[in-house]
């Protein structure tokens, strides 16, 4: 057992100017997952991560392992109406949604771009879709339904950052 401060909460002001790329995150209910997705935006050099309204915990003790100590170097602002987030963004951001029916393959984006990340088992609802600029969806070519959210979101992030 570890005894850790928590990061202070991001302030409004903090997101709204501070600089891209940022991790949006839409009603991830497992925090397994949630702490990869964490420790997967360190490691592309996200950060800010906004989680929206309905998802786990992110100081979930689950969440703080599965990061790996992550979560102590990123910027989290959590139980965000995402809805009203992503106007909020739009002119200062590109926003990206992920989606696994329809969409362009991830590929290198500017910093000041927000992807956007949806739950495990529903994706994005058609509401924030439409917020977006851009969705992108991974091309398979085996039998599978789907990646896992921490496998797309690591695909994505490295397209997202091979440009650089």
């Amino acid at each position: 057992m570890a005894v850790a401060a928590l990061p202070p909460p991001l302030s409004a002001v903090a997101w709204e100017t501070g600089p891209g790329p940022l991790l949006l995150i839409d009603r991830v209910n497992n925090p397994n997952n949630l702490g990869a997705l964490l420790r997967t935006a360190h490691w592309f050099g996200f950060r800010t991560v906004l989680v929206g309204a309905g998802s786990v915990d992110w100081t979930h003790p689950k969440v703080i392992r599965t990061s790996m100590g992550s979560l102590f170097h990123l910027n989290v602002a959590a139980d965000l109406d995402l809805s009203a987030v992503l106007p909020a963004l739009r002119g200062r951001f590109r926003l990206i949604g992920s989606d696994v029916r329809r969409g362009v393959p991830p590929h290198p984006c500017p910093p000041q771009t927000a992807l956007l990340l949806g739950n495990e088992t529903h994706g994005l609802p058609p509401a924030l879709l439409d917020l977006t600029d851009e969705r992108w969806c991974i091309p398979g070519a085996g039998a599978a339904e789907s990646l896992s959210l921490p496998q797309a979101a690591a695909v994505m992030m490295y397209e997202f950052r091979r440009g650089e």
